[in-house]
This record gives structure tokens, C-alpha cells and sequence, in this order.
């Protein structure tokens, strides 16, 4: 079983270290569940996460400070000093700057515009985070037959605001398929 798991690659430290880590920790723990070894003891679940983690972040962990009633055995200990560590108090500011800024790209679809904006908005604490994203589809889609059809519905729900947008972007594909064949 375990050597049909793919581990995880060694921890990138450029770019984005908070988008980083979230991911690289959610591979880790599909790959403690894939491999097998969620039933290890924590010390060796701690050396696993550090060997692949590479030598970048055993230096960090080496730097790492406990608390007296801290327990430096347990896997939840050691991944939290590293949640800490990768993700500083965040600039709600930025985040909500970047979100609002967001429009769709020439060369992306609508279902990559949306699972951008869900990106993003799950940085933001947004109390209404479905209504935003909604209201950034709207602002934001690319093409303005689809942003009028949006604006046509008084009660529009995110739900439905996605599959207007793929349903429309369907048609159009299909529309110029159709021209091709024709020519």
C-alpha cells in the first residue's frame, strides 16, 4: 500500500508561504492516510513530516520554543508551531483588496474565475462570503452578455449565478464549434 502513495514534494519557501503551507499540510495528511501511517506513534509521524518537509524547515524547527505544559512529542504541537510560524497575523486589508480587485482573466474559464474567487474569499473572513463572491462574479465575468443575463435576476443566488455562467459559456463554445463546421 505504502509504496503506491505519492508523498508529498519538499516544502516550497518562495511565493506564497501562507497558500504554501496550507496545501503542502493538506497533502501531508492525505498522505498519512493513503500511506498507512496514521496508526504510528506521534514522534515518528513528527519525522516523517520533517523529512519531507526538507532541511529548510528542520532548521525552523529547530528554532521552535515550548511552553512548559506544551507537549514537543505530539504531531498537533509540532503543526501547529509551524501553522504559527507560515501564517503571520494576516492583513484583512490586503485580503479584501485582492478579492475586490479580482476580475476573470482573458485566457480562463468561468469554473477557474469562481475557484479563484473562492481563494481568495476564504482569506477574508467575510460574513456573507456567498453573496461577494456573487457580486465579484457579476462585476467581474469577462463576457457582457453573461453579465447582463446576471443582472436580469433581482434574487440571484450564487448557485444559480454559476450555472448561468457555465451554461452561457457552454453555449458559446458551442456556438463557435457549430461556426467552424460550417466554413
Amino acid at each position: 500500500m505504502g509504496d503506491q502513495t505519492r508523498a508529498p514534494e519538499e516544502f516550497s519557501f518562495s511565493g506564497d508561504l501562507s497558500g504554501n503551507w496550507k496545501l503542502w499540510k493538506q497533502k501531508f495528511d492525505l498522505y498519512l492516510i493513503a500511506s498507512g501511517k496514521t496508526s504510528k506513534a506521534d514522534p515518528v509521524k513528527i519525522a516523517i513530516l520533517l523529512n519531507l518537509l526538507g532541511d529548510e524547515a528542520i532548521k525552523i524547527y529547530n528554532t521552535f520554543e515550548y511552553e512548559e505544559d506544551e507537549e514537543r512529542e505530539k504531531l498537533a504541537t509540532i503543526l501547529s508551531k509551524f501553522e504559527a510560524h507560515f501564517n503571520p497575523t494576516k492583513n484583512l486589508v490586503y485580503e479584501h483588496f485582492k478579492f475586490f480587485k479580482r476580475e476573470q482573466l482573458s485566457c480562463e474559464t468561468i469554473d477557474q474565475f469562481i475557484t479563484a474567487l473562492k481563494q481568495l474569499a476564504s482569506t477574508c473572513d467575510f460574513k456573507e462570503k456567498d453573496v461577494l463572491i456573487r457580486d465579484r462574479i457579476v462585476l467581474g465575468v469577462k463576457d457582457p452578455r453573461i453579465q447582463e443575463k446576471l443582472l436580469q435576476s433581482p434574487d440571484l443566488k450564487l448557485t444559480e449565478a454559476i450555472n448561468i455562467c457555465r451554461s452561457m459559456e457552454a453555449s458559446v463554445a458551442t456556438q463557435k464549434e457549430i461556426s467552424k463546421d460550417t466554413i
